[in-house]
């Protein structure tokens, strides 16, 4: 199956801490979008949320404590009632309709990512396109883009880093999507606040990359068969929500 099938059909999830300059403007051209069903802001820090009117065309998920991107993605994807699903940084602008080439060929079990060049070097992006392969950490993850039945929860141990790495091998086919992007990368994640949570992501991460029970259920997940993954991590999010202090 490819391609768009009817407008309206993409859920965009923005986990925020409102730290962005642009989250406004990025908001308001996603809401003029011919293919925008919803768009579903995660909010970490409602305290910091700026006036403005363009909330109420949104769907705004309130948490009383920062619950970290990887979680917020989780909760996006969970809640995303489109079609289509679109995770996004709330620190970067595009036109969106450069994004519908991407929905457009997207294929059953993929993901696309951006191209390094689009926020590193968007002098070289000529127009939209799609390309295959990937390069993590240099803006891949800062708009993922998928069918939402493709995504597969991430371990909710697994906080700010390592939620796009765990998405790229957890699905078979992987992409990169050509657009002039602007923006910076890692607004809130490059806090030096945040930097105790790296090593521990990466251990988390590498302990569920590595396990004996979730190793063969990705491996199953790339291809194509991802719900008794998805049905695990659920299952192990559940039960590791339950220790977190309210």
């Amino acid at each position: 199956m490819r391609g768009l099938s009817n407008t309206k059909s993409v859920s965009v999830v923005i986990p925020t801490l409102w730290r962005s300059d642009c989250i406004i403007d990025l908001v308001n051209h996603l809401l003029n979008w011919n293919q925008l069903k919803e768009l579903i802001i995660i909010d970490n820090d409602p305290n910091r949320r700026p006036q403005n009117e363009c909330w109420k065309n949104c769907t705004i998920l309130e948490q009383k404590n920062n619950i970290f991107v990887n979680p917020a993605w989780n909760l996006g994807a969970a809640t995303a009632t489109g079609q289509f699903l679109a995770i996004c940084n709330d620190d970067i602008l595009f036109n969106p309709d450069d994004v519908s080439i991407a929905f457009k060929a997207l294929r059953k079990n993929e993901i696309i990512g951006l191209h390094r060049h689009s926020l590193l070097n968007p002098e070289l992006v000529t127009s939209p396109s799609v390309v295959d392969g990937f390069n993590i950490g240099l803006g891949w993850g800062c708009l993922m883009l998928m069918h939402k039945k493709t995504f597969v929860p991430i371990p909710h141990t697994i906080k700010v880093w390592y939620g796009d790495n765990w998405l790229v091998h957890s699905i078979r086919q992987k992409s990169s999507l050509q657009i002039k992007v602007q923006g910076t990368l890692s607004v809130s994640a490059s806090d030096e606040i945040f930097n105790p949570i790296k090593e521990e992501d990466k251990q988390q991460y590498d302990r569920f990359i590595w396990s004996y029970l979730y190793r063969p259920l990705r491996i199953i997940a790339k291809w194509g068969l991802n719900h008794p993954l998805r049905v695990a991590i659920n299952s192990f999010n559940r039960n590791s929500a339950r220790n977190l202090p309210t």
